[in-house]
């Protein structure tokens, strides 16, 4: 409550890979309550879009009685691709960054009744997003299609990322400090008189200084310049993550990371910073592409070199012939 920002990464699943794959489960982050209490939420399901990067998903090929395990490249929806449309343009947090992964997110409510702040948004998924419950999170093809996962039938853009400014009410306002023994301190006080209130007080600085705590009256609200950053994903950052996506886009994959100190060159606002930075060390991540726009630009691009070699062997031979006659002239003259 005395001001500054707080950047939160957190979501209700953790998940972990193993070797049979992903594995999901529940987790109770502790700050659910403080979340609603400053009119967030983080609904317990997890979004999946149509626009995803790629994973490399192990297979098992059988090759003259020899199983041997393979690796090929597949859409994974969990993994949610953030393009130009998901990005905040007009926020610098975000607007320089040219692509970002989102692994395993959730949606992100925002309490408009409970909020007279400045709500920025920040991530958002594609329009062809939908959400699901379920834990197993398991790429399987052979019963799930060509994404492998389930589909949803009510898609639709979710927020993943977002940024409050203003004045926040303090949790703790009109609850005890959780610093101190409240049961200590209730006993010297258990009338409301005013003799009672001091008693109160007095027993509170007493603990806080057995604690070796300076005992102040909570602050009840922060001053207008407080943040709050979050970002619904628990794994985006983790290193397993971030290995999984540099395999696929063959380069160590720094955009997320980049999300992370473009936040922290806000909250800290070093803006000028964040303006001059250099946009060449991102990874600078194809648009995804169907089947058939791929074979299109990879058979143009051999069409293009045959045909450049054609063009440059008669040039060259219009020429060479040019010379011979120019030199049989001379001859003939002379």
């Amino acid at each position: 409550m005395k001001g500054g920002s707080v950047i939160l990464a957190t979501s209700p699943f953790a998940v972990s890979a193993t070797a049979q794959g992903f594995t999901a489960s529940k987790l109770d982050s502790g700050i659910t309550a403080w979340l609603k209490h400053n009119g967030l939420e983080i609904e317990n399901t997890m979004v999946l879009d149509a626009q995803n990067s790629r994973i490399a998903v192990p297979v098992e090929r059988k090759i003259a009685g020899l199983t041997i395990q393979d690796y090929y490249m597949a859409d994974y929806p969990y993994f949610i691709d953030i393009r130009n449309n998901g990005f905040n343009k007009n926020n610098m947090i975000t607007s320089t960054l040219p692509q970002l992964t989102l692994s395993w997110a959730s949606p992100i409510s925002v309490s408009t009744a409970q909020n007279e702040r400045n709500v920025v948004p920040l991530l958002k998924s594609g329009n062809k997003s939908w959400t699901n419950e379920s834990l197993n999170i398991a790429p399987d093809i052979e019963q799930r299609g060509t994404l492998g996962a389930p589909n949803g039938d009510n898609t639709q853009s979710q927020l993943l990322g977002v940024m409050l400014e203003g004045k926040f009410t303090s949790y703790f306002a009109e609850k005890e400090s959780p610093l101190l023994n409240n049961a200590a301190v209730d006993s010297k006080a258990k009338d409301g008189s005013k003799e009672g209130e001091v008693a109160k007080a007095e027993a509170a600085a007493e603990e806080a200084s057995k604690a070796g705590l300076q005992y102040k009256s909570p602050i009840t609200n922060s001053p207008e310049s407080a943040r709050i950053i979050l970002y619904a994903s628990n794994e985006f950052l983790n290193d397993d993550v971030i290995r999984l996506v540099s395999v696929a886009n063959n380069d160590l994959y720094l955009n997320s990371t980049q999300l992370i100190e473009n936040s922290i060159d806000w909250s800290l606002e070093d803006r000028e910073l964040l303006s001059i930075r250099s946009r060449g060390h991102f990874i600078r991540t194809l648009m995804p592409m169907s089947a058939e726009v791929k074979m299109f630009w990879e058979y143009g691009n051999y069409l293009l070199g045959v045909t450049g070699l054609v063009l440059v062997y008669f040039v060259r031979r219009y020429y060479t012939t040019k010379n011979h006659k120019r030199q049989e002239q001379l001859l003939a003259s002379s």
